[in-house]
């Protein structure tokens, strides 16, 4: 019976020792002897990478180490992410270097702590019309910085709008990096004037209420001579243009100097002035021309009255009107004791004092319109004397109304004369 409890108590002392030995030898969690269980990752994690004894891993990276080892962990830094954000190194959790030895005597998780930036990419269109500046400049922005665009034209444009991630027309214009950011900033040509004058030829006053007309590619633009006679067109696009006056805002039978129309081309921010309209009225000359400059008496003295239309775009097709002469027409000049050597005076065997004319065919409008009418003077006495017409009415047929306009009351009248001596 004694010799059985020795045996006993010597395999309880056996498992006692051998529990002890097992303790002092320091064996890993994991059940393996000196092993312990690591974890090497970042703060961001998946999608990420660390570096193990020099060889990249993705993160997290597991691993088992013994008691004792020496081991370098590191990350690389900048490393990207998804397009346009990437990640840089802050601090490892065991405060030590971005690349640094480690050891463990038990299980162990080491993490990088990793700061997000995202880029900022800015472009201008079209090229060469601007810049952007940002503030802080850079490309690379830590996530949730700040930044400021300004846009800044150069001469001949101007700032329109933001295009893409930013959108608005204000600059400058500020927002938040929360994420990757592509802006473009779209200028645009910037607009001119073109502005003139219009007066009127005969006293150089301004014409008040011309109506102007600024065309281009079937588009018109309209505006009206002001009190002074200006007028101006603004805000104006980038191109050619033809300006021109319109004739039926003012007094007919006219013509504009040096044209009607004028044709200009207006460059980004430009000002084309002096496109000016010089208003002259229709101009009619009134001669008297004789086929003998010295007759007879008694002799009958052919006289031609002349009406030079040329300088009037008549929009008609026939001509009337009345010429009044002075009674005393045939005053003497040398003088002769008698005092009417033209009494026998006959017009187009027309009473004294009167030519009328009507129906006069003129074609239209002409390059050179004159009108030529004659009529038979007869001399009973010596003396000198000058033919004076006076173009007492004058009209035209409106083809387009059938109706006479009255052409003395817009037109300017310049008459000329001829002089007969009868020996």
């Amino acid at each position: 019976m004694r010799s059985v409890q020795r045996v006993g108590g010597i395999r309880y002392l056996m498992g006692v020792l051998l529990t002890l030995g097992l303790a002092s030898c320091g064996g890993g969690d994991d059940g393996g002897p000196n092993e312990w269980s690591v974890t090497v990752t970042t703060s961001v994690g998946s999608g990420t990478q660390v570096t193990v004894d020099g060889t990249n891993r993705a993160a997290p990276f597991n691993t088992q180490w013994r008691t004792g080892e020496s081991h370098t962990i590191g990350v690389p830094s900048p490393q990207s992410g998804e397009p346009g954000t990437r990640y840089l190194f802050d601090r490892w959790s065991d405060g030590g270097a971005q690349s640094h030895e480690v050891m463990v005597e038990r299980s162990r998780t080491f993490t990088a702590t990793l700061s997000t930036e995202h880029e900022l990419t800015v472009t201008a269109t079209p090229d060469g019309a601007g810049t952007v500046e940002a503030d802080p400049a850079g490309t690379w922005f830590a996530e949730g910085t700040n930044v400021q665009l300004t846009a800044s034209p150069v001469v001949g444009w101007l700032f329109d709008r933001w295009e893409g991630d930013i959108t608005g027309d204000a600059s400058p214009t500020s927002f938040a990096m929360d994420g990757p950011k592509s802006v473009t900033a779209v200028f645009g040509e910037q607009p001119g004037t073109v502005s003139g004058r219009a007066t009127q030829q005969w006293d150089d006053a301004p014409l008040v209420g011309l109506v102007v007309h600024l065309i281009a590619n079937g588009d018109t633009l309209t505006t009206t001579s002001d009190s002074n006679g200006e007028y101006e067109f603004v805000e104006v696009a980038v191109g050619a243009y033809t300006v021109a006056a319109d004739a039926a805002s003012v007094i007919p039978f006219g013509q504009f100097a040096p044209s009607r129309e004028q044709a200009i081309t207006l460059g980004r921010g430009e000002d084309v002035t002096g496109v000016d309209f010089s208003y002259q009225r229709a101009e009619i000359e009134v001669r008297t021309l004789a086929d003998a400059s010295s007759v007879s008496v008694g002799a009958t003295v052919t006289i031609t009255l002349e009406l030079d239309l040329s300088a009037i775009p008549l929009p008609a097709s026939t001509l009337t009107g009345t010429v009044s002469w002075d009674e005393a027409v045939a005053d003497y000049t040398e003088g002769s004791a008698n005092a009417a050597a033209w009494d026998d005076l006959e017009i187009n065997e027309s009473p004294l004092g009167t030519l009328g004319f009507a129906a006069i065919s003129i074609n239209g409008v002409g390059d050179a319109v004159v009108v030529g009418l004659t009529y038979d003077v007869v001399a009973i006495d010596i003396g000198a004397t000058e033919f004076d017409p006076v173009l007492a009415e004058l009209s035209v047929i409106d083809p387009a109304t059938g109706g006479a306009v009255d052409l003395l009351s817009i037109t300017t009248v310049v008459e000329t004369r001829a002089s007969v001596s009868v020996q």
